[in-house]
């Protein structure tokens, strides 16, 4: 699956932020990475941003990263996919978990 090189870099730069947050926990993996931390991650940004930008970023450079290794995607979890669109919905209305 070939992407523009903007996209890729956006990719990488996203899925780098998480492998900084993931390194923070020792019982975070960030490649392969778990549903429940993607989550937790994804969960993370929505309490620390006032962007819908950055919730895509972290979830499509993560699913990214997956794919092109051949991997199952954690985006591809439930759980996932129901933080990223409740982090949506939250974040449209312009107001986050902490206000």
């Amino acid at each position: 699956m070939s992407r523009a090189t903007g996209t890729v870099d956006g990719y990488t730069r996203a899925f780098n932020r998480w492998k900084e947050f993931a390194s923070r926990w020792g019982e975070v993996t960030s490649f392969p990475a778990e549903p429940l931390s993607v989550a937790l991650y994804l969960q993370y940004l929505l309490d620390t941003t006032s962007s819908c930008s950055s919730v895509d970023a972290a979830f499509y450079g993560i699913k990214w990263v997956h794919e092109t290794a051949g991997l199952a995607s954690p985006t591809d979890s439930s759980l996932v996919v129901a933080v990223r669109d409740a982090s949506k919905r939250i974040l449209r209305r312009g107001y986050g978990l902490s206000s």
